[in-house]
């Protein structure tokens, strides 16, 4: 699996964090619009070709670990993700390139 969007979806609760074990081809995860809460699983982190994560307008708590902004597999970099978005109100997130909704986002800092 390359793409996975569950994007205004209504899902709610926690993510397990066992969900993305075996996704390490995934380049596009938007889980955006959802009513997910909770801290941002770590498990994020070993998805080594992930470009785009979408996780804004969802009751995410937190911090957005270094572990998931500068992953590593095996000493290789990875993919550079481009594009992060999340509710920066409710997440702090260093690595976060836009903050706000999907349908709006807006850069990180305005």
């Amino acid at each position: 699996m390359v793409n996975l969007v569950l994007s205004s979806n209504n899902f709610t609760g926690q993510i397990r964090s066992d969900i993305f074990t075996n996704l390490f081809q995934l380049r596009i995860l938007a889980l955006d619009d959802n009513g997910f809460s909770g801290p941002v699983p770590e498990t994020l982190s070993p998805l080594s070709q992930l470009t785009t994560l979408a996780l804004q307008e969802n009751d995410f708590v937190g911090v957005i670990s270094d572990s998931i902004c500068n992953a590593t597999v095996k000493g290789n970099a990875r993919i550079q993700l481009r594009s992060l978005t999340i509710d920066c109100e409710e997440v702090a997130c260093e690595c976060c390139t836009n903050c706000g909704t999907a349908t709006r986002p807006k850069p990180r800092g305005t």
